[in-house]
């Protein structure tokens, strides 16, 4: 019973579908299509690993070229749960899909990504805009305590 009230708040948790799903994802003048993420090499992507620990992220500054394929492998090793939110962010990168211990979920925009204390997920991802983006936990006092970064996506 647990597992199945997690995976459901996990889905809830990590997407916020937009009702005009198809038309963002599409709206890269075919850059980075839903077929056109299908065709990247995903076992050339660059890995970067980001632990989500209490009052902190690690690395907490990030910088990424527009155009190539990334995996933020994710891990809460903290005490507590952590998200990860950026709205920009997340509109300027073409998601392929989001995987974990309990499967994959396969879309094209996000809202925020949950993680409770010991859990693990990866985001397969190409940057198709450049500039920087906080990204901060929107649980009630993490960010005040420290819990924020940028990234920074290069041309």
């Amino acid at each position: 019973m647990k597992n199945r009230i997690f995976i459901f708040y996990f889905i809830i948790g990590l997407l916020m579908i937009n009702t005009n799903l198809l038309a963002h994802s599409i709206d890269l003048n075919g850059l980075y299509s839903p077929k056109d993420l299908d065709k990247v090499d995903w076992g050339k992507a660059e890995t970067i690993t980001i632990l989500f620990e209490d009052n902190n992220y690690e690395p907490d500054e990030i910088s990424l070229k527009k155009g190539k394929a990334y995996i933020f492998e994710m891990k809460n090793i903290g005490d507590r749960s952590h998200d990860f939110v950026e709205l920009n962010l997340f509109h300027n990168i073409s998601v392929k899909q989001i995987s974990s211990a309990f499967g994959r979920i396969n879309t094209h925009h996000l809202h925020s990504l949950f993680l409770k204390k010991g859990q693990t997920l990866s985001l397969y991802f190409v940057p198709h805009d450049s500039g920087e983006f906080e990204f901060f936990c929107s649980i009630k006092g993490h960010r005040e305590d420290g819990m924020e970064g940028f990234i920074n996506i290069v041309d």
